[in-house]
């Protein structure tokens, strides 16, 4: 058992790690390609052809175990995020028809005594806690249908929720559709996400607004993520160069990587923009 964990230790530690897998399998094929070139035609018998089959039987199938660990992996974490949703769901959704009956008392009593005023804050603040109820329920794989930007979205959303921060999700996109490969939609929202929580943390306000959808009049898919922040006079043209942040014990190094992957495709935009109240990133992506 101990010579298993520690089998599958090395093979997370791999997966986790594309660069360090390639190199190793690269190394392998390479010393038996130099190996077999150092064999002379009389020395190069059966049995040296059955073992280097072998060893190329055993890259094979270790590389097929890492691909379908890593899956299994993401699957399980999507999962297990999913049932976290749930339990919150199902937890909201419970105190909500609990108090249902005391809700329609009290904003009765704003009816009878014509207090208009009092019944639209009452009404504002019951809208505003019942937000997190919608985020839960599209917090779905069913509909985010990607397990790697479903995983990201709800362990960013769970993470900005511990900060206190009011995070509002609207989901209308088909993500098998998005043309941009899920590992580089992945690192452009995972850097945008960080940053907006980094930057709604440290305001006052503390929000995030996160939105998916489609223009099919425009032939593009749109996300937008939309935080408050304290740092009213960050400047929007240089926060993408390399080594500047405007974050403590951070390299500047995120939105430079993130310019880095929209130069390579043309059908990829990125507009930056800021106003008094809230600063925002829109993703575009052309189909």
């Amino acid at each position: 058992m101990e010579l298993l964990n520690n089998f599958l230790n090395i093979l997370t530690l791999y997966i986790s790690n594309a660069n360090m897998l390639i190199l190793t399998i690269m190394s392998i094929i390479s010393i038996i390609v130099i190996s077999a070139i150092n064999f002379s035609f009389a020395s190069f018998d059966v049995f040296h052809l059955i073992l280097i089959l072998c060893i190329c039987f055993l890259i094979t199938v270790s590389i097929l175990l890492c691909y379908f660990y890593s899956k299994i992996k993401s699957k399980l974490k999507a999962s297990e995020l999913y049932n976290k949703t749930l339990y919150d769901l199902n937890d909201e959704l419970s105190s909500f028809k609990h108090d249902i009956n005391n809700i329609h008392i009290s904003m009765a009593g704003y009816i009878e005594h014509n207090d208009l005023s009092g019944l639209k804050k009452f009404y504002s603040d019951f809208n505003f806690d019942n937000k997190r109820i919608n985020n839960l329920h599209l917090l779905s794989p069913n509909l985010i249908n990607n397990n790697a930007i479903y995983s990201l979205l709800s362990t960013k959303y769970y993470e900005a929720e511990d900060k206190g921060i009011s995070v509002n999700l609207y989901f209308f996109l088909n993500l098998q559709d998005v043309k941009i490969k899920t590992y580089e939609l992945s690192r452009i929202l995972g850097i945008l996400l960080d940053n907006a929580i980094e930057a709604a943390s440290n305001s006052t306000e503390k929000f995030i607004n996160i939105t998916f959808r489609r223009e099919n009049n425009r032939s593009r898919d749109i996300i937008i993520i939309e935080n408050s922040y304290a740092d009213k006079n960050v400047n929007i043209d240089e926060i993408f160069l390399k080594g500047v942040s405007h974050k403590e014990n951070h390299s500047g190094l995120g939105l430079w990587e993130v310019k880095k992957i929209l130069k390579k495709h043309n059908n990829l935009n990125l507009f930056t923009n800021k106003t008094e109240y809230s600063f925002s990133q829109q993703l575009e992506i052309y189909f």
